[in-house]
C-alpha cells in the first residue's frame, strides 16, 4: 500500500492483524467500484478496510492494491 501512495498504518510486529484501514476520500464510493472489480472491502473510519484472512494469498492482496489505486484516484 505505502509502494502504491497510500498511508498504511505502520505498527509493530505484535499488533499485526488481518484487518488494515486506508484512508481515502470518498470511501463509499470507492469501495462500490471495488466490488464491481469483484474486490470485497468495506468503507468504515473514513477509510477502506480490508479484512485479510488465510486462504488470501499474494496475488489477492496484490489485486485489492490494484483496484484502490485504480478506485481511489
Amino acid at each position: 500500500l505505502r509502494a502504491a501512495g497510500f498511508d498504511a498504518p505502520d505498527r509493530p510486529p505484535a499488533q499485526l492483524s488481518g484487518i488494515t484501514n486506508v484512508s481515502v476520500p470518498e470511501p463509499e464510493a470507492v469501495a462500490a467500484r471495488m466490488l464491481e472489480r469483484d474486490v470485497v472491502v468495506t468503507a468504515r473510519g473514513g477509510g477502506i478496510r480490508f479484512a485479510v484472512h488465510a486462504f488470501n494469498d499474494e496475488s489477492d492482496l496484490a489485486r485489492g492494491v490494484a483496484a484502490l489505486v485504480e478506485c481511489a484516484r
